[in-house]
């Protein structure tokens, strides 16, 4: 399995405009053809107007034949024409899993870290426990941050 990061910098004030863009177009088409969505996210620290979004794909053909097909949707290249102006930057990164064993860390991940400080406000601030107690998410459990409604 591989991971595809994708982070787009917006020009200053053109996330609104690129989600609700997204939602009413990209989305259904992107997530038919891509599947795997893993993640939406928008940067909250950090580098500012930066949308990421995570895909997954068994291998890189996998990820070649989805790409292909994208590209090649006429509803696709119609979104891609209305945020083109939006976005000033783009970055892709293709992450593999450690040690090949992807399933493995979902599963239990970070099983060879000893110790991991939880900082939960309100109960138990700067507290250390143990990997095992962080409820870290398992296979098949996603994070959507930016509000869309994505089907995990």
């Amino acid at each position: 399995m591989i991971v595809e990061e994708r982070i787009y910098t917006l020009h200053v004030g053109k996330v609104p405009d690129y989600l609700a863009l997204y939602e009413a177009e990209g989305f259904a088409v992107q997530t038919r053809i891509l599947g795997n969505l893993l993640g939406y996210f928008q940067v909250e620290f950090g580098p500012q107007n930066q949308i990421v979004h995570l895909w997954s794909y068994s291998d890189l053909a996998d990820r070649q034949q989805r790409r292909k097909a994208l590209q090649s949707d006429p509803d696709w290249a119609a979104y891609v024409r209305k945020i083109r102006p939006l976005v000033l930057h783009q970055e892709n990164k293709l992450l593999v899993p450690l040690h090949g064993d992807f399933d493995g860390l979902m599963g239990k991940p970070w099983s060879s870290a000893r110790r991991v400080v939880q900082r939960d406000v309100g109960h138990r601030a700067n507290t250390a426990t143990t990997s095992e107690d962080q409820g870290f998410p398992t296979e098949g459990q996603f994070v959507q941050a930016s509000g869309l409604r994505c089907a995990a």
